[in-house]
């Protein structure tokens, strides 16, 4: 995987920036979802995020 920004920051307006903001915090809340699920999800993130928690 290369470690290189993905998409310019730039690129994004800040109506995008604003509704992305506001789905995340209501997806965080979720909790109807099985917990292997979940850690599949937050593993998959990790990856992509280029994280190692």
């Amino acid at each position: 995987m290369m470690r290189t920004q993905r998409v310019e920051s730039s690129s994004f307006n800040a109506l995008f920036r604003e509704a992305l903001s506001r789905w995340q915090e209501e997806v965080v809340q979720l909790d109807l979802v099985d917990p292997v699920t979940t850690e599949m999800v937050r593993l998959r993130c990790a990856e992509h995020h280029d994280c190692h928690t």
